[in-house]
């Protein structure tokens, strides 16, 4: 039962925009949002209670370097980040949208002090509510899981984005080939635990096609990857993300301002990518099973 495929939510501070995103996010056949690395206003989550969509609320513990920051730096994010789930906990425990607790995202999990503080964090969470559970993001689990805390296994990946940066001639099939023999080999470290697919697209411009960055190559990477998850041990996926919006100057992209990865615009202009969401969204389920209800 793949019952928490969605696209991801953008940041947004207008709650009436945050109203229509959701109508339209149920409208996709999805059920369930990864808010992004910081918990959201409780507006919104009283709006997921209202729409019953299912939520993982998350901390701002990202990109993490343990004593790669200082090793007083390395104590300091840790603290901080005990009383933001905490106090995240506290805030929000009562909203039965909320069905995942998230501690991190995209740490180092190469170094030990951070794959600690993630285990630690994990426990802190399960201790606070013992009802839900609780999880960190990575990003580097192919290289260096470390999940035996977490009570759902949740990972990132861009096979299709990082496969054409290093070759221009990069064939999208073997991005589906990635997620199934990944997922595959992770299960096998991980048999007793679900995977979610926290992360997982590629960015476009709207009306650009025949490029790297064309609406068409993102469509197509979207379907493609969706295909390589089709492991019963995937209890879920999550597009990042709904819709494009504001991020720092750097030279991810270009420099470019605007992310580009939602699969509607900065102004809620649907792209390619989202009639493929829904048609994925609403069609049967990878293991070939009709869904019971819109959005599985």
């Amino acid at each position: 039962n793949r019952h928490e495929d969605s696209p991801r939510t953008g940041m947004c501070t207008d709650l009436e925009t945050v109203r229509k995103d959701l109508v339209e996010i149920k409208k996709a056949a999805s059920n369930f949002v990864r808010l992004c690395h910081y918990p959201h206003h409780p507006a919104e989550l009283d709006l997921c209670d209202e729409r019953g969509l299912m939520v993982m609320d998350e901390v701002p513990l990202y990109w993490w370097k343990g004593w790669g920051d200082g090793k007083a730096t390395c104590r300091k994010k840790l603290a901080a980040a005990r009383r933001q789930v905490a106090a995240m906990i506290a805030r929000d425990v009562n909203h039965p949208s909320i069905v995942l607790w998230s501690v991190s995202n995209e740490t180092e999990e190469w170094r030990k002090e951070v794959v600690s503080g993630n285990a630690e964090l994990v426990r802190l969470a399960r201790r606070l509510d013992s009802t839900r559970p609780a999880t960190h993001v990575s990003s580097q689990w192919t290289k260096h899981p470390a999940f035996e805390e977490d009570d759902v296994v949740c990972v990132n990946a861009y096979p299709t984005w990082d496969g054409y940066a290093a070759n221009p001639c990069y064939k999208v099939a073997d991005s589906a080939k990635f997620w199934r023999q990944s997922l595959t080999k992770l299960h096998a470290k991980c048999p007793d635990k679900p995977i979610l697919v926290t992360e997982f697209g590629y960015p476009s411009v709207e009306g650009m096609a025949d490029n790297p960055l064309g609406e068409d190559r993102q469509a197509e990477a979207i379907r493609t990857e969706f295909r390589g998850m089709g492991a019963s041990c995937v209890c879920g996926t999550i597009i990042w993300c709904w819709a494009d919006h504001p991020w720092p100057e750097e030279n991810f992209i270009r420099y470019m301002t605007t992310s580009p990865f939602g699969v509607v615009t900065r102004d809620r202009h649907p792209l390619r990518a989202y009639g493929v969401a829904r048609s994925l969204f609403r069609g049967p389920s990878l293991d070939g099973r009709a869904p019971t209800r819109p959005g599985r």
